[in-house]
């Protein structure tokens, strides 16, 4: 019997656009690129803006850096659910789904007062993440095989005006008001875009009749946290508390059940047996390792940028310090307190979120535009390799550079370039290859694939740099006249240059090691098809 058999790809092809005029195709293409940003476009605004969003939430420390690791946590556990549903009911109406998690998550944070329920928000805004892999399977059935490579690099390339457009709106935006207009500026956006989605965008005919993984979605995600939970604060609780392991141990069972899952369940949330092809598999490495230095590198250089300087902190304790003292003390003894810094914060420039928009996140959001939609044109001639190399060792060196040179910002807008050339050509090839590696039937499945390596390690960056950040606080020493100690205090918000060393140190070995299996991987080296040598 041939019950419940998935539609066969042939019988899609007359479900394609391809009598369609050129102006309604690139109206498609712009359209489903502008609704995919609400991910990109929150990313960088709320990246770049962490160090304002901090003191809302004085006690949680370098934890705050689970404001992006708790989105992409849970978008990159749903990501693959959210693929599989696409698969299933149709790509637009996922889309249309996760727009609308997304808005109710950013008002929940526009709202929140709480730590925790702030991280709520966060969680249910992570569904957006989902939009980009959604609108890739969703080219894949319904452009033109010409015009799927341009597509999908245009989605890339429309992360990069994100990397531009988001730090200057929300430097814009916290010159007058505090960070929570972000959020309503976001939800503005999905307000303006979600209606042109259901207008101008067909939804795809192409089914297939499957399962969802819920539990291995759910062990995943699990078994991440809790790995990513010990990786932060490890370095506050003590890496090798019984406490803290517990995590560790914890999340790597949970994980090792995901696998166990995954090869017993019909229809696993990742297909291992699609691993064996080292087609997939080596564009899924790629993403794992490109994105571990994209996410240390994202989140420190605003977090550099936007540091006060050696001067200003030094200002700034010294007069918090002298507030402290008792009221009868006399103004001479007062003016005798010093303050010592220990540590090093040269990397500092002491800029406002709108300067570091201009100085940084303009040039290499610009770049990953450029980078991203040169790659998908190129592809159509040279193949994704040459491309892709291209971009992993502009990441490697920008990477290793950034943990030397920057002491000016000059240095960080030259290095800004290349972080975005980097970028440009992960966000773009890695997707591509995918497409070119599978067939329709399962490409919602292998981009929500692609998503959980992705997202996984920017999270484990994220996590990486926040324990980097957590065991090299900036201090400071409080000479006082009449007093025989000099107590030693830690500095909220404010850490040693050897974090940030660190940090890049790890992002460019990790972009290296994803370089080295772009140079030996054999696909890609021919023409991109648009997948039509999937099948």
């Amino acid at each position: 019997m041939e019950t419940s058999r998935p539609r066969q790809p042939p019988s899609t092809v007359g479900d394609r656009l391809e009598g369609a005029s050129r102006a309604r195709i690139l109206s498609i293409i712009a359209t489903v690129a502008l609704f995919s940003e609400i991910a990109p476009m929150q990313y960088t605004m709320v990246f770049a803006a962490i160090p304002q969003i901090a003191p809302s939430f004085p006690d949680v420390g370098a934890n705050i850096s689970w404001i992006i690791i708790v989105f992409l946590l849970v978008g990159g556990a749903l990501t693959p659910i959210m693929g599989k549903m696409s698969d299933l009911w149709g790509k637009k109406r996922l889309l249309l789904v996760s727009g609308a998690a997304f808005a109710a998550g950013t008002l929940i944070c526009a709202l929140a007062r709480s730590w925790p329920l702030f991280l709520v928000g966060r969680g249910v805004e992570a569904l957006g993440l989902a939009a980009q892999t959604v609108a890739f399977g969703l080219f894949r059935d319904i452009l033109p095989r010409r015009y799927v490579p341009v597509g999908i690099g245009m989605i890339a390339a429309g992360s990069g005006i994100g990397f531009v457009g988001g730090p200057l709106l929300a430097g814009w935006l916290l010159e007058e008001h505090s960070w929570r207009a972000l959020f309503w500026l976001l939800l503005i956006f999905v307000g303006v875009t979600l209606p042109l989605l259901v207008l101008l965008v067909p939804e795809s005919k192409l089914r297939v009749h499957e399962t969802l993984d819920v539990a291995g979605a759910t062990l995943l995600a699990a078994g991440v946290g809790f790995v990513l939970v010990y990786l932060s604060n490890g370095a506050t609780w003590g890496w090798g508390r019984i406490t803290c392991l517990a995590y560790l141990i914890g999340g790597l069972l949970l994980l090792i059940a995901f696998l166990f899952v995954e090869r017993t369940t019909p229809h696993p949330l990742v297909d291992l047996r699609l691993l064996q092809d080292r087609k997939v598999f080596q564009p899924l490495l790629i993403g794992l390792f490109g994105s571990i230095a994209a996410g240390i590198l994202v989140y420190a250089v605003p977090y550099m940028m936007q540091s006060p300087t050696t001067k200003e902190l030094t200002a700034t304790i010294t007069e918090q310090v002298r507030q402290t003292v008792p009221e009868d003390t006399p103004p001479t003894l007062i003016q005798q307190i010093r303050i010592q810094l220990i540590g090093d914060a040269d990397y500092a420039l002491g800029m406002t979120l709108l300067e570091y928009a201009t100085h940084s996140a303009v040039i290499f959001g610009g770049f990953t535009v450029l980078a991203g939609a040169l790659t998908g044109m190129w592809s159509r001639r040279i193949g994704l390799r040459l491309p892709l190399i291209a971009g992993l060792v502009s990441l490697t060196v920008a990477a290793a550079l950034f943990s030397t040179f920057t002491n000016a910002w000059w240095q960080y807008s030259i290095l800004s370039v290349a972080l975005g050339v980097g970028l440009g050509a992960l966000l773009a090839a890695p997707p591509n290859l995918v497409v070119e590696a599978v067939p329709e039937t399962k490409q919602g499945s292998s981009a929500g694939m692609l998503s959980v390596f992705i997202t996984l390690g920017a999270s484990l960056g994220t996590a990486v740099f926040a324990a980097f950040q957590a065991a090299n606080p900036l201090k400071f020493s409080v000479s006082m006249p009449g007093t025989t100690t000099n107590p030693i205090r830690k500095i909220p918000q404010a850490f040693d240059a050897s974090a940030y060393h660190y940090g890049m140190v790890t992002a460019s070995v990790a972009a290296g090691i994803g370089l080295i299996i772009a140079i030996i991987m054999h696909q890609g080296r021919t023409p991109t098809t648009g997948g039509a040598d999937s099948y």
